[in-house]
């Protein structure tokens, strides 16, 4: 949201001090084209996390054609995820067009909740990963015992 000054004719006297309004203003309108959810739009960066928490097999994801964006497409018969490369168009708060790389119909991945999972995986791997160092045990604990 934008703050913007208006002038309005207030003849009838029906506008008083303190008053205030919402408006949208379309400064374009897409018709018929392919848009998704921004929360469907992955980087480049984010793909091995996102791919192994999807079940993609990591041999199976490279960054090496995606100059900007993909998004996980799910297929209509086996459910599996795959990444596709897309190259986006005009987009609001809400869903951006996607001018290539996804058909219309296509099912795709809402990342939030899959980078919450790949956040929490990665934290319990970091965990698990210092539970080997002095002093740090995975059978918890940790108060003073009796008779020392």
């Amino acid at each position: 949201m934008f703050p913007v000054l208006v002038s309005l004719d207030n003849q009838d006297g029906l506008l008083m001090p303190g008053m205030s309004a919402d408006a949208t203003i379309a400064i374009m309108r897409l018709v018929g084209v392919v848009a998704v959810p921004n929360d469907a739009i992955g980087s480049v960066g984010e793909m091995p996390m996102l791919a192994a928490v999807l079940g993609i097999p990591s041999a199976t994801v490279s960054a090496a054609h995606v100059e900007r964006a993909v998004v996980y497409v799910q297929d209509s018969t086996t459910k599996a995820y795959t990444v596709r490369a897309v190259t986006l168009g005009s987009g609001n708060y809400q869903v951006t067009q996607v001018t290539s790389g996804l058909k219309p119909g296509e099912r795709v991945a809402l990342l939030s909740d899959v980078r919450t999972a790949a956040n929490r995986d990665t934290t319990l791997q970091l965990m698990q990963s210092r539970s080997g160092i002095t002093g740090i045990t995975s059978g918890g604990g940790g108060g003073r015992g009796g008779g020392h």
